[in-house]
């Protein structure tokens, strides 16, 4: 069975925050994305990513560092 991947779109209404959310979270380095379509759009696994989303969340906070939250999201994977 084919794996169902998401654009950044899709996945932002799927996960319940914004496209740029989604997009500053990749480029932190702390959302992977699957692979990129022939011109150059992320793909995302809409279940790992919604997972990944709230993990992120909740390891946030308004004065959280990336290099804290990084530390967060390893401990709780």
């Amino acid at each position: 069975m084919k794996k169902k991947f998401m654009r950044i779109g899709e996945v932002a209404k799927f996960c319940g925050v914004p496209k740029s959310t989604i997009r500053h979270y990749t480029d932190m380095g702390i959302l992977p994305y699957e692979g990129t379509t022939p011109s150059g759009h992320r793909l995302y696994d809409p279940q790992k990513t919604l997972i990944r989303v709230q993990l992120i969340k909740s390891a946030s906070s308004p004065r959280a560092t990336l290099k804290e939250v990084k530390e967060k999201l390893k401990k709780m994977i």
